[in-house]
């Protein structure tokens, strides 16, 4: 099973980190600057808490980036920094420019991805579908 960096537990990163712990795969989160209302969600779901960005990418296998789209773009960047080496899957609804420059931003280990349906609640309700080299 996966080790498994999430980026960051709100309503839906949070259903998506569930159903991935149910498969067996091992989820984390920072807490570091989230809101009470998000490390309720995150510690409800056993999502275990790292406190840095540079642990989390020493020990996942994987970042998912599951944010507003607003924020998708400052949540590359803060990977970029920490010259993360692993897979980042970009799971947030933005524009094919934005993910061109996240993509030339962190290199091959980028892929796009595309959550479809409501917070992972139930099975068969949600999808997440990834495309790019390491799909």
């Amino acid at each position: 099973m996966a080790d498994i960096l999430l980026l960051h537990p709100g309503v839906m990163g949070t259903s998506i980190g569930a159903a991935l712990r149910s498969a067996g795969h091992q989820v984390f989160w920072l807490p570091g600057s989230r809101s009470e209302a998000t490390r309720q969600r995150a510690e409800s779901q056993d999502l275990v808490a790292l406190d840095t960005l540079e642990t989390g990418s020493d020990k996942a296998d994987f970042v998912l980036s599951i944010c507003p789209p607003a924020s998708a773009m400052s949540v590359a960047r803060e990977v970029h920094a920490t010259g993360i080496d692993t897979i980042f899957v970009d799971c947030n609804a933005i524009a094919p420019s934005a993910m061109a420059e996240i993509a030339s931003m962190l290199g091959n280990s980028v892929l796009d991805g595309c959550i479809v349906g409501p917070p992972a609640r139930r099975p068969d309700e949600t999808r997440l579908y990834v495309s790019g080299p390491h799909a």
